[in-house]
């Protein structure tokens, strides 16, 4: 009796540690909109993003007018291994210059252009990219929406996070916090 006692405490304390040691890699940054947790040993720099899929006319203001409209902040890692973003929809130029008005649209867009939805829960949905035309393409996407009061009111605002590493990218999209 003693010997399943002192087994299943040592399962218990390895199970403890291991979820302490993932947990203590990572650090939660303050985005304005949101927060997230994020790897503490990556370096993340500022990036603009044209998101794949996004069609648009070009005005008479010219491409690069139009180009930049369409693009939106996010942070990505030195490596290019790792990508995080915010869109909101009643503010966003990408909303207010294509066609995408809704998380529904883009989240439609991201299944078009991936092909296959994977997994998710109540708040976020995973995607695996199908058709990845280069080696530094990303393999997996997770969408984080603003479930707004008690998740009963779902707001037009998304956090996407792409990347390789499935697991590290579940932590962070269940680390999200929205302001």
């Amino acid at each position: 009796m003693n010997k399943k006692l002192i087994v299943s405490l040592a399962v218990l304390a390895l199970i403890f540690t291991c979820v302490s040691i993932s947990a203590a890699n990572l650090e939660t940054v303050d985005e304005g909109n949101y927060t997230i947790s994020v790897p503490a040993d990556v370096n993340f720099k500022e990036v603009k993003i044209l998101p794949s899929g996004i069609s648009f006319k070009l005005s008479s203001n010219g491409f690069m007018n139009d180009v930049l409209k369409v693009m939106f902040d996010g942070k990505q890692s030195e490596k290019k291994d790792l990508l995080y973003y915010y869109i909101n929809f009643d503010k966003d130029p990408v909303a207010n210059y294509s066609s995408l008005k809704s998380t529904d649209a883009y989240i439609s867009l991201i299944k078009n252009n991936t092909g296959v939805e994977q997994d998710g829960n109540g708040s976020y949905k995973v995607f695996k990219y199908q058709n990845k035309t280069n080696k530094t393409d990303y393999d997996y996407v997770i969408l984080v929406q603003d479930q707004g009061l008690f998740s009963l009111f779902p707001q037009e605002r998304i956090v996407g996070i792409e990347g390789n590493d499935l697991k590290l990218m579940t932590e962070m999209a269940d680390s999200v916090k929205f302001n």
